[in-house]
């Protein structure tokens, strides 16, 4: 029978090595949500993973009114349910839904649910010594 600081430590070395996985995703931005998103709905929507959304074009804009009629026809089968009040009082008319092939925020898709994350997925801001351009 162990003793019980040795349970305590393997729980312990557990516990770290599950936080130090959390620690290697980055950050996830303000007014950007991870969104699990099936076939189903990548079909409704047209943005299929790999087929209508790739690696190079990853983004899709989709009305706010589309998901408003999906929220009634399907309710909480409705892949954007966990996130409905947010859509519900974004400001905008058009949420943007990006296809996160990497699994960088731990899903298949995310959403900017505010204008702030949508402006900053279509038009990241350009790290110094990456501009491109020639200085003259």
């Amino acid at each position: 029978m162990p003793e019980p600081s040795e349970d305590k430590k393997d729980s312990k070395s557990k516990d770290e090595g599950a936080q130090e996985a959390e620690e290697a995703k980055p950050a996830i931005p303000a007014g950007i949500v991870p969104l699990f998103f099936s076939t189903a709905s990548q079909q409704l929507y047209e943005c299929v993973a790999d087929q209508d959304l790739t690696e190079e074009n990853p983004h899709k804009l989709i009305s706010k009114k589309k998901i408003a009629e999906d929220f009634k026809n399907r309710a909480a089968v409705c892949d954007f349910h966990p996130v409905k009040q947010k859509v519900l009082k974004y400001s905008g008319d058009e949420i943007l839904l990006v296809y996160d092939r990497d699994f960088k925020y731990g899903e298949n898709f995310y959403v900017c649910i505010t204008e702030e994350a949508k402006e900053l997925v279509l038009n990241p801001p350009v790290e110094e010594g990456q501009d491109g351009g020639e200085e003259g």
